[in-house]
């Protein structure tokens, strides 16, 4: 009895020193995704955004995210001060700002 408990102990550190040496790059900051979305009457077409990766790969999921972080950038800079307030920037502003705050990468 007192040997299986040893071989266990045993398995159990091997396993807990597998796991904890596991090295995993969750930081994908430096991959970068081509991100292809399509618009129509000045509003995101949520369903295409990365189209061009197949649906539910880590390629699409990474492209998604980064989708997202591209809509707010271009809705603050089409927000900002230093740009001429034309038309066609406001109407750019109106629709990256609605994608940042309703697009869902996870869908």
């Amino acid at each position: 009895m007192h040997s299986v408990s040893l071989k266990f102990k045993v398995i159990a550190a091997l396993l807990f020193i597998s796991f904890n040496s596991w090295s995993v790059n969750l930081d994908k900051h430096d991959v970068y995704y081509q991100v292809r979305y399509s618009y129509k009457n000045n509003k995101i077409d949520y369903n295409a955004v990365c189209s061009n990766y197949k649906r539910g790969s880590v390629e699409n999921r990474g492209c998604r995210r980064q989708a997202q972080h591209y809509f707010r950038d271009q809705c603050h800079k089409y927000g900002s001060f230093d740009i001429e307030k034309t038309r066609h920037n406001l109407t750019k502003k109106k629709m990256y700002c609605l994608a940042k705050s309703q697009f869902n990468p996870i869908r």
